[in-house]
């Protein structure tokens, strides 16, 4: 991937419309059309990245093929790069000056979050805690894409509730430390001594 956007730099040096180019641009969304309806990793992404990058491609359909690998890629359990890929929707969509798309892509990554934090509830080592981590961001990413109110605020009430439940995951800890050679080095150091 290095050298394909590293080949695509030097080409743009050398202007957009004279090879190679052209051919860089026909490479990526060819590559995309193969990759599409298989990808599980983050190749479609950095690829979506490279056209915004250089701000080529047909954005439209990029976007559209974008929510699609958000989609299955969630779906194999991976909800960190679905997001980042719905994020990259979104940049397609306002790339191709499409802003309520963009809005509703937005929207689809706050819905990840929260299935996200539902996902975390019961699992060894993540829990409420981890739950409720996700649960915030999603309520935020939700607001920043204006998702009705009355969703907001009834995910709003389940963070309070899982926040509460997350100190019940907190256990308490002790330690005792035996400090009397210290503090009797300290009383035979001064001694003595005129303070």
């Amino acid at each position: 991937m290095d050298s394909l956007r590293r080949g695509f730099g030097l080409a743009r040096v050398l202007g957009k419309k004279n090879e190679p180019f052209p051919s860089y641009v026909t490479y990526v969304e060819e590559l995309i059309g193969i990759h599409a309806s298989t990808c599980k990793n983050a190749l479609c992404l950095q690829l979506f990245d490279l056209l915004l990058e250089h701000e080529v491609g047909d954005f439209a359909s990029h976007s559209k093929t974008g929510e699609q690998v958000a989609q299955s890629i969630e779906e194999s359990g991976n909800y960190f790069l679905a997001q980042r890929c719905l994020e990259i929707a979104a940049r397609l969509h306002t790339a191709a000056k499409h802003p309520e798309a963009a809005r509703l892509a937005r929207l689809k990554k706050g819905e990840c979050l929260v299935r996200q934090a539902h996902a975390c509830v019961g699992k060894p080592g993540q829990g409420y805690t981890t739950a409720a981590h996700f649960l915030a961001m999603a309520i935020e990413c939700l607001r920043q894409a204006q998702a009705p109110e009355a969703t907001v605020q009834e995910l709003h009430k389940q963070l309070r509730s899982w926040q509460e439940s997350s100190l019940e995951e907190m256990k308490s800890t002790h330690h005792e430390t035996d400090i009397s050679k210290a503090v009797e080095a300290a009383r035979k150091h001064v001694q003595g001594k005129n303070l």
